[in-house]
């Protein structure tokens, strides 16, 4: 092989690839980046994963189609879909089929890209049956739900025989939020080839040249190039077309090219290769480097037969390639700078006449739309037609920010009051998942031109949340109430929807305490089972709950029971408030609504729906025992929050990730995870970060800084309180500080601080709060009686972690006091406990207990049923009943390898060596 062929210095990088393709075949899928500068020979290197027989799907970003949603999908998966026999697009991954088809998604959710993107996943899943390949070059130019596809599998990528690499450029163009996040993520490899060196560059022009090249040639062409292969390459070619010598006494010439040789190389290959190849060439520009050959020549050359000649002719310069009826430039630089050829306002006449093509030759609308994007407003009659038709069908594939595009470029048209004012409506409620600000300022202009009083009060309430998102509060609440005061009576669920979105300020604005003085009054409206109606009554409830008022329970279970609110908010405030509620008073409504919030999402909700309910499920789950699910949840939460398309504060996700894994005994990174949400706060809060900082009072107090932890729980305290909180339930600060302050000595302020927690506790009834106060009140005063009422009333609670703490304490106390069979049993009950909820320091120190009375523990000594974690139940129960791994890992989101995980613990727990035995050591266990 000449050296043409050959890669040049990059042994490393080949060596990796070679590495991760052999750990995808073997199981262990992995995503790889070539990441470099233009020409630095990325593509070259993706070449290397081709081997015959094995099964490679390739796809290529571009410019143009950045605004096609999942257009580098289509790529990758469209013939697989289109030639296999419909097993590919089997179970979940049928949510999918709208990527392919957008009739299949026409009657989905708007804000359906989550399901979507599970639905390609899935997909991709059913593809693996063996080892298999993603190769992507020019990443950079992926459209955006392309890369949160590649994002939502990246996670799940160690569990499939797949390998995913692809090429990106480095520096500006490749700054893009969603590429940036895709590069920052552990899972990624990155390999970053540098430029040749001078040894190198020379062995490249002598194989160029087919002859050695004089040593001051050869210097001066790697000044000129800066070792750059796909450089290097240029000027020898361009040297070449003029029959260039590679002798010293020409080096005077590489100089006229510097580093444009690419530029200067395409054209002159051009003028070469006469007007028509120049025309060809152009049209290829407008249509993306990448195009069928017969629109090309159509758009160029119309019934003139010198255009396959011309089409020849630019193959024959080595600037485009044909492959299976399509054309291509043969390296993107040679396509930006056949563009860079065209006068700015001719490139926007001929995207228009681009649009026109594609629309007779019935190409897809988002296609057309794309072009239409580019053309000069009011060119094209039929634009805006054809625009929302392009909306239309992004919304069908799941693309919510693919039709807001769309939407966004009609509305510079010179439209009609009234049409203009539709599409405004339209346009800004996509807006929300998308673009905040130009939500707000869609959603100001659609309430200008509106008349009808509850269309302008919906508005109103849409401004309201856009505002309060953007974190403009004082705006946000002005909209609101506006909006309440000039709702008509006719309207009344409306108005009630407008007065929640209101109350739930209180929680998440400083300043905004006021507004409870209303909760009486709209407490005693008549019951209503309307939407506002329910979400009136979760808020309150949470308002309720607040202050430790019992009833708050009740009106909030009243309102999640039948699931309308997870299915028609979107994850709003309301339905967040409803959560914790239920979640404080240890009502086991609280993880059922959660899980089908979960599960509502992935289906056809939003990404926004998602994060909610992953991050208050992790609280659920941390509440009752369950750390490594709380783990998990809280991670995807702050995962999600990290796309930027998310408007929850990091802060709760983060204070409940912190938690779950202080109870696991990993500080540092509870510690890590607390210091990224920005934890410690300088100054006055505000933001709702009550829940962080009571978190990073715990941390302290663990790590035995106790000064730090005592002040920084009394800050947490005040913060709760700005905030409208009293509730132990919720805000637990009293008991870090109470803790702290007996940890220095100081047992009249832990004893003033804990009964004061212990009457709200009483005032509230929750066990999970009760047992804890009842726990840590006892250990101030060394009393008994109080550790085994914090045990008894936690005995049949879910609280498992709050009950396994109880029994330790207890425990240790009849063991301090010479009740030594008595401790025996207490401690043996805690060790069972904290092993099950995963609680490692609680374990060890139930351990040392047991050995200091004497006794010896037994290693997990709790088996069967009882010693499942919640997920290993679920999983078990599906698995008894006849589900498949697959079947069980697509009903619950998971992979099929976590699936397996939970089935090889569930089987040590319950003493069982097959899933034949599942059903019986379920009912014995």
């Amino acid at each position: 092989m000449g050296t043409r062929d050959q890669l040049l210095e990059r042994d490393l990088e080949q060596a990796a690839i070679a590495d991760a393709r052999a750990a995808a075949a073997g199981g262990h899928g992995q995503m790889l980046v070539v990441q470099g500068e233009p020409g630095i020979g990325k593509s070259r290197l993706l070449a290397q994963v081709r081997r015959p027989g094995q099964r490679i799907f390739t796809a290529r970003g571009t410019e143009f189609e950045q605004c096609v949603p999942f257009g580098l999908v289509g790529q990758l998966f469209d013939h697989a879909v289109r030639d296999a026999d419909g097993t590919a697009l089997s179970g979940p991954a049928a949510q999918a089929a709208r990527v392919f088809d957008p009739v299949a998604g026409e009657h989905a959710a708007a804000n359906s890209e989550l399901a979507v993107l599970h639905g390609l996943y899935w997909l991709t899943v059913n593809l693996c049956d063996s080892p298999m390949v993603i190769v992507i070059d020019d990443l950079q130019w992926a459209d955006p739900p392309s890369l949160r596809y590649l994002a939502y599998l990246l996670p799940r990528l160690p569990a499939l025989p797949l390998l995913v690499l692809a090429a990106v450029r480095s520096g500006r163009d490749a700054d893009g939020p969603e590429v940036l996040r895709l590069l920052a993520d552990s899972g990624v490899r990155v390999v970053r080839p540098g430029r040749l060196s001078a040894e190198a560059t020379t062995e490249l022009l002598d194989s160029t040249f087919g002859e050695p090249c004089q040593p001051r040639f050869a210097r001066d062409a790697y000044e000129a190039t800066r070792g750059n292969p796909l450089l290097v390459r240029a000027l020898a070619g361009a040297l070449l077309d003029k029959n260039v010598a590679p002798v010293d006494q020409n080096s005077g010439l590489i100089l006229a090219h510097g580093h444009r040789t690419v530029a200067h190389l395409v054209t002159a290959r051009l003028a070469a290769a006469g007007p028509v190849a120049t025309e060809i060439a152009r049209c290829l520009a407008v249509l993306g480097q990448r195009a069928a050959v017969p629109l090309v020549l159509q758009l160029a050359a119309p019934d003139r037969p010198e255009a396959a000649d011309g089409l020849a002719g630019l193959q024959a310069a080595g600037l485009v390639e044909l492959d299976a009826g399509h054309v291509t430039f043969t390296h993107p630089l040679v396509g930006a700078a056949v563009e860079a050829t065209i006068d700015p306002v001719d490139l926007g006449r001929r995207h228009a006449a681009a649009a026109n093509a594609l629309r007779a030759s019935r190409a897809p609308a988002e296609h057309v739309g794309a072009h239409l994007a580019k053309a000069p407003r009011g060119l094209e009659p039929a634009a805006v037609d054809w625009l929302e038709r392009a909306a239309s069908s992004a919304l069908a594939r799941g693309s919510v920010e693919g039709a807001f595009v769309f939407l966004r470029r009609c509305l510079d048209e010179s439209l009609p009051a009234d049409r203009r004012r539709e599409l405004l409506v339209t346009a800004s409620e996509l807006a929300l998942q998308v673009d905040l600000q130009t939500a707000a300022d869609l959603t100001a202009e659609a309430r200008i031109l509106t008349a009808d009083p509850v269309q302008r009060a919906r508005l109103g309430l849409q401004l309201g949340r856009a505002r309060g998102y953007l974190l403009d509060p004082a705006e946000a609440f002005a909209a609101l109430e506006e909006a309440r005061d000039e709702t008509p009576d006719s309207a009344e669920d409306l108005r009630r929807q407008i007065e929640a979105t209101l109350l739930v300020g209180v929680f998440v604005v400083p300043g905004r305490l006021h507004l409870q003085d209303r909760v009486p009054e709209l407490a005693a409206l008549p019951s209503s089972d309307g939407v506002g109606a329910k979400l009136l009554a979760a808020v309150i409830g949470a308002h309720q709950a607040a202050q430790c008022l019992p009833a708050g329970v009740e009106r909030a279970a009243a309102a999640l029971a039948d699931g309308e609110l997870i299915r028609t908010s979107n994850g709003e405030g309301p339905l967040v408030c409803g959560w914790f509620t239920l979640l404080a008073a240890d009502e086991r409504l609280a993880l059922t609504s959660l899980n089908e919030a979960v599960a509502q999402a992935h289906q056809n909700g939003s990404v926004r729906s998602l994060a909610a309910a992953y991050c208050f499920r992790a609280a659920g789950h941390l509440w009752t025992g369950q750390l490594s699910d709380a783990e998990q949840d809280a991670r995807e939460a702050l995962e999600l929050a990290r796309t930027g398309r998310v408007d929850m504060d990091p802060s709760f996700a983060a204070a409940y990730l912190a938690w779950s894994l202080a109870h696991r005994g990993d500080l540092s990174a509870a510690e890590a995870a607390l210091r990224e949400a920005g934890v410690p706060y300088a100054g006055v809060p505000d933001r709702p970060v009550y829940y962080a900082l009571t978190a990073w009072a715990e941390l302290l107090l663990l790590n035995g800084r106790h000064n730090e932890a005592l002040a920084t729980a009394r800050r947490a305290g005040q913060v709760w309180q700005t905030f409208g909180f009293a509730n132990p339930a919720l805000a637990s600060w009293r008991s870090v500080a109470g803790l702290a302050a007996h940890a220095l000595g100081d047992r009249a302020t832990a004893i003033a601080v804990l009964t004061e927690e212990l009457e709200l506790a009483e005032r509230w009834q929750g066990t999970r709060a009760l047992g804890r106060v009842r726990r840590n009140l006892g250990l101030v005063l060394d009393d008994g009686e109080l550790l085994a009422a914090s045990v008894a009333v936690l005995t049949d609670s879910p609280a498992k972690l709050e009950l396994a703490a109880s029994l330790l304490e207890h425990g240790a106390y009849l063991q301090r006091t010479g009740q030594r069979m008595d401790a025996r049993d207490q401690l043996s009950r805690a060790l069972d406990q904290a092993e099950a909820c995963g609680a490692t320091p609680l374990a060890d120190r139930a351990r040392s207990e047991l050995t200091a009375a004497g006794f010896r523990p037994r290693r997990n000594r709790l088996t069967g049923r009882a010693a499942l974690t919640a997920s290993e139940l679920r999983v078990a129960e599906l698995a008894a009943a006849g589900a498949t791994n697959r079947e069980i890992a697509q009903d619950l989101f998971l992979t099929v390898k976590t699936i397996e995980l939970h089935l090889s613990s569930t089987y040590r727990k319950l003493g069982i060596a097959s899933r034949a035995a599942l059903r019986d050591g379920l009912l014995t266990g």
